[in-house]
């Protein structure tokens, strides 16, 4: 059954400037899809439920508690205003109703950061790789986790996964995406926290640099929290199945506000974390002196008609780390405590 549903997944695959019409039908598809999903878990799901005056894409039963379902498959990042569109249909509902929100093009940080500073909690999200983990793992197991870490720490985005780095200098370095749930299992690892994807895949390529640069090997966990604001809730969340005395790096961007920033990072983080304030954003690892660091990779990412994610490649593959470690404090900030946390002295 997995292997139909992992092929119906992958129909609905579009190539990049595919026609309107076809991403409509890939609508219509993933709803399908996610009926199918939910049946393989025995949770009853119902399809395009339609009361008076509003429209949901659907609903589902799990230990006894009917869920609403609201799915998105756009091309970027989802606004908060989406997200409490739906919130609103939730919480005209029975009392105790929880609405699970899937965005294939995942959520802006404003849309996270604005659910986490609400006080009435019930939506959870599901992101693209939560879905791909789920035709893996189902749908069911990971909702569970996501529900626990929001009814714990109110986290309304709990990755279910995240990126695995192997850094071993005597071999290839491999990159993986694991579950967050079999987090116990690896020794010898270091957490490290960010925002989002983007600066996932920058503190992933740095930080293979930097253990490679002094010739060090680790497991390299990087989560994405999807937002300021979730970064301490996640942390809180995952330190109890972390083995004891893993260590944890928070690396959050200042955004001009680093006095703010750190304050709320540290008011609301229960568990030892080293923090790591890049000042404005994470970009200026990469366009140092730029007014404007994040539109200026994009700049120049464009000016080599390449995408982004190649060019930051590129910029961290010819970084010198002696020179970026020397001229940016936060940059040096990170490498210490990268290099401390796996055991070498700074």
């Amino acid at each position: 059954m997995t292997d139909t549903i992992r092929s119906q997944f992958d129909e609905l695959q579009l190539p990049v400037g595919a026609p309107a019409v076809d991403k409509r039908r890939r609508g219509y598809g993933f709803e399908k899809f996610l009926e199918s999903l939910l049946e393989h878990d025995g949770l009853s799901p119902r399809i395009r439920i339609r009361p008076s005056g509003e429209e949901i894409d659907g609903s589902f039963h799990m230990d006894h508690r009917t869920f609403l379902l609201e799915a998105k498959w756009h091309a970027k990042p989802l606004p908060a205003s989406v997200i409490y569109a739906f919130k609103g249909k939730v919480d005209g509902k029975l009392e105790g109703t929880i609405g699970v929100f899937v965005s294939m093009s995942g959520y802006s940080k404003d849309a996270i950061n604005a659910l986490t500073a609400g006080k009435d909690l019930n939506v959870v999200l599901f992101d693209e790789k939560d879905v791909e983990a789920a035709i893996i793992h189902g749908f069911a197991p990971i909702l569970r986790i996501k529900l626990r870490a929001a009814a714990e720490e109110g986290v309304v985005f709990y990755p279910f996964t995240s990126t695995l780095m192997k850094v071993n200098p005597d071999s290839v370095s491999v990159d993986l995406e694991v579950a967050n749930s079999d987090v116990s299992a690896l020794s010898k690892q270091v957490l490290i926290l960010c925002e989002g994807s983007d600066d996932r895949r920058v503190l992933n390529r740095i930080g293979q640099r930097i253990l490679e640069h002094r010739g060090l090997s680790a497991n390299l966990r990087i989560m994405a929290a999807q937002g300021k604001r979730g970064i301490p809730r996640v942390a809180n969340a995952i330190y109890p199945i972390l083995p004891d005395g893993t260590p944890i790096i928070v690396v959050v961007d200042g955004d001009g506000e680093e006095i703010e920033t750190e304050r709320m990072i540290v008011e609301n983080t229960t568990v030892p974390i080293k923090l790591v304030i890049i000042d404005p954003e994470i970009e200026v690892w990469l366009a140092q002196g730029a007014e404007d660091p994040r539109n200026e990779v994009r700049r120049l990412a464009r000016l080599e008609q390449i995408p982004i994610s190649q060019y930051v490649d590129n910029q961290i593959k010819v970084m010198d780390i002696n020179e970026k470690s020397a001229s940016e404090d936060s940059f040096r900030e990170f490498y210490d405590a990268l290099f401390e946390a796996v055991g070498g002295n700074v």
